[in-house]
């Protein structure tokens, strides 16, 4: 057995014990939940203990859990990992759910209890089958499937010219096929003019008219197309346009894949056993008990703080459409766990990389007064609590990394990637943009090795301090991750970049 078989072994064998807790706690939650809306309007401080509760949770919990054991194991439901992402996915863990609500049914028919009725069951269907979705979705979900098992190392973007139904399948195909590291990432229509904003998910960016600030505006997302490929109505475009694409596949130095080769990497890729792929992007996708307690309090903690930041989402958007012009959201492919990339949201503080005739401009020329305030209170972050709930990132971890840094470090920094990345984390309240890149690999490793939820929660209510207070060299924290502060100084033309906090105490 190859290592790759292996990792993909142990992978089964933990998340498929991991899905089946996960299972059997909607089971058991799902019933007081049920009960308890059964007699909403009878609820008192006795409730929870009377006979019209406790003794139903004795009478049907065995009989709910075998039900459950048996049709999971039945089926292999716990030993399948799906992500509640299609169509046939959702309607599979509705079976699920019908089969033990059914099987609860007819125990409640036989006992008749009057506590139970007829509603509880179809309660308990209801929460089961949401509790499932959700579950399966937030805490075991993340990124589809096919992009899930990409490296973005070796990650080949690619632009679709065409919007046709050709140009829609090869999308599909693209995004269906597991291991497949052909990933389209715009799609280039005849003359900008088209109904169609994305397909499937790929968005639609313009004409041929305007391919080099399509380039550029890849660039600002960290998008580096190096391959291209022509739908079959392309040849309908005429001559200009035919002209106008081969000189920017030559200026760009951009591999061109027929479709016939680009539909065949797909498939290839489809039949590639484990064994076959990379083992980063192999690596066992494993879900210790630490880390499904991290991503609840993730879940939980990111759901609430959007909900009551609404209206700073609110004020924050406007600010930057007056300032800036739309669109307000800023989008960056950057690579997530295991290396497989996703797309980061932020705020925009900068304005467009390209000036009214179409030059690149300088990052000093793009930036306002306002975006300038964004960053600095860190609010540009703000729309990662959606990366977040999606199961992209976490709260706390190694920040991710632009494509540059990917590609300048080799892989002296893969430990990175054995996590989701952070909206924050360590290097980022011990130095954060006065840091070096190599001073922040240090700290991310250092973090890698230490992470624990008190720590996680040192770092978000560091976060909140450094918000307000700004820039804050922790020394020891330095020195603990294998970095010299006064060499760090020095580095910096012989000034402190930044405070730097000797205090042998540091409750923050």
């Amino acid at each position: 057995m190859t290592e790759g078989q292996m990792a993909h072994t142990s992978e089964r064998e933990l998340s498929s014990k991991v899905r089946l807790i996960h299972d059997l706690f909607w089971v058991t939650c799902a019933l007081p939940l049920a009960l308890t809306l059964r007699h909403a309007e009878a609820l008192d401080a006795d409730f929870f203990t009377s006979s019209r509760f406790l003794p139903q949770l004795y009478v049907y919990m065995p009989v709910l859990w075998a039900l459950a054991l048996a049709t999971f194991f039945f089926t292999g439901s716990h030993t399948k990992p799906w992500r509640a992402a299609s169509h046939g996915q959702l309607f599979y863990i509705l079976r699920l759910s019908a089969v033990v609500s059914l099987g609860f049914l007819g125990v409640a028919f036989l006992i008749q209890s009057p506590s139970v009725g007829r509603s509880v069951p179809f309660l308990y269907a209801m929460g089961l089958t949401l509790g499932m979705i959700l579950g399966h979705r937030l805490l075991l979900g993340g990124s589809r499937p096919a992009l899930a098992n990409q490296n973005m190392r070796e990650w080949v973007p690619v632009i679709i010219f065409g919007t046709d139904r050709f140009a829609e399948f090869m999308i599909s195909m693209a995004q269906a096929t597991p291991y497949n590291n052909l990933c389209p990432v715009a799609v280039v229509s005849e003359s900008g003019r088209t109904q169609e904003k994305f397909l499937h998910g790929v968005p639609v960016v313009g004409d041929v008219g305007n391919l080099d600030k399509l380039m550029l505006e890849l660039a600002t997302q960290g998008i580096h197309p190096v391959a291209t490929c022509r739908s079959p109505k392309v040849e309908n475009w005429g001559a200009l346009a035919g002209r106008r694409i081969d000189d920017f596949v030559a200026r760009h130095r951009l591999k061109e894949i027929g479709r016939t080769d680009f539909l065949s990497t797909c498939i290839e890729s489809s039949i590639t056993s484990t064994g076959d792929v990379p083992m980063l992007a192999a690596q066992a996708r494993t879900h210790s008990v630490s880390e499904l307690v991290k991503r609840i309090l993730d879940v939980a903690i990111a759901v609430i703080a959007t909900i009551l930041l609404l209206p700073v989402f609110a004020a924050v958007w406007l600010l930057v459409v007056v300032d800036m012009g739309r669109p307000a959201m800023f989008v960056q492919v950057r690579p997530g766990r295991y290396c497989a990339p996703f797309k980061l949201y932020k705020f925009r503080t900068l304005k467009s990389a390209t000036g009214p005739v179409g030059a690149p401009l300088a990052d000093d020329l793009r930036q306002t007064r306002i975006g300038r305030v964004l960053r600095r209170l860190r609010l540009d972050e703000l729309p990662q609590l959606f990366n977040v709930i999606a199961g992209q990132m976490s709260l706390v971890g190694p920040r991710p990394w632009v494509l540059t840094d990917l590609d300048g470090h080799g892989t002296s920094g893969d430990f990175r990637f054995q996590m989701r990345p952070g909206v924050t984390g360590w290097a980022q309240v011990n130095g954060g943009r006065v840091l070096d890149v190599e001073a922040k690999l240090k700290l991310d490793r250092w973090y890698c090795e230490h992470a624990n939820l008190w720590l996680d929660a040192r770092i978000l209510l560091k976060t909140m301090w450094i918000m307000f207070a700004g820039e804050h060299v922790d020394e020891k924290a330095l020195r603990d991750a294998g970095i010299d502060p006064v060499a760090l100084c020095d580095d910096k033309d012989g000034g402190h970049p930044a405070p730097i906090d000797r205090s042998p105490v540091r409750n923050i």
